[in-house]
């Protein structure tokens, strides 16, 4: 059952062996879930079982990480999102999640597959689903923000975070189209530079992003929750 393992509680007369070392047609369907395996061996034949085997079981806690891509358009009037959240959820099925999106961007609309409602608290936004979850799963947000058109006018660059969550990385791409240039006026040291080609193939960058000005980040450290120390700002004006 999910949400639930099994452990040796005492045995007798039994050698532990790894799960694979069983043979093809038990050990099907196993190799994803933890599994306990016993050998018996006995010389001869007897009336009555030589072995003895006790296990408990125990209840386990939901296992998130999160991956979150933030793709950010720059134009002379409006800053654009589209943050892409792949959940990872493993031992145990969640019905929930938060995501952390920041409150100075507006027409927030979070979609994916099972959502049932979405509860804003400040930044955090609450989104319940229609059934548990495991495994992996990608939700998607959008947002847009004002900016003021000025030549060269610093934008500071708001990014959706997923919000209690085991483990966070995630990447940032800004593209601006022509004739609007970016570039990077401060990163936090949490950010790495890369180039476009590391973003991750599920994201799907267009053909549209392919020819924008663009730059891009990775994080490379998961920030705990509170934390608010990841900050990105860019200058952004005409070629």
């Amino acid at each position: 059952m999910a949400g639930l393992s099994v452990k040796t509680a005492s045995f007798d007369g039994l050698t532990e062996v790894p799960a694979a070392a069983t043979p093809v047609g038990i050990y099907k369907g196993l190799s994803e879930q933890a599994t306990l395996a016993f050998k018996f061996l006995s010389p001869d034949p007897t009336p009555t079982a030589a072995w003895k085997l006790g296990v408990a079981t125990e209840q386990l806690e939901s296992w998130v990480r999160a991956e979150v891509v933030n793709l950010i358009s720059v134009s002379e009037t409006l800053v654009s999102g589209r943050a892409l959240v792949r959940l990872d959820i493993a031992n145990a099925p969640v019905k929930e999640f938060r995501l952390k999106i920041p409150l100075s961007v507006t027409n927030v609309d979070i979609t994916g597959p099972n959502i049932r409602r979405r509860d804003q608290t400040g930044e955090v936004w609450r989104v319940e689903l229609q059934n548990k979850l495991r495994g992996q799963h990608t939700f998607m947000v959008t947002w847009e923000q004002p900016r003021a058109a000025k030549a060269n006018a610093p934008v500071e660059l708001p990014a959706v975070e997923a919000v209690g969550v085991e483990r966070e990385t995630g990447s940032v791409a800004i593209l601006a189209k022509p004739p609007l240039q970016v570039s990077e006026k401060a990163a936090s040291t949490e950010l790495m530079r890369i180039d476009a080609r590391e973003l991750p193939e599920w994201a799907g960058p267009t053909r549209a992003a392919r020819r924008a000005s663009r730059l891009c980040w990775r994080g490379v450290a998961h920030v705990p929750v509170g934390d608010d120390v990841r900050s990105l700002t860019c200058f952004c004006g005409t070629s």
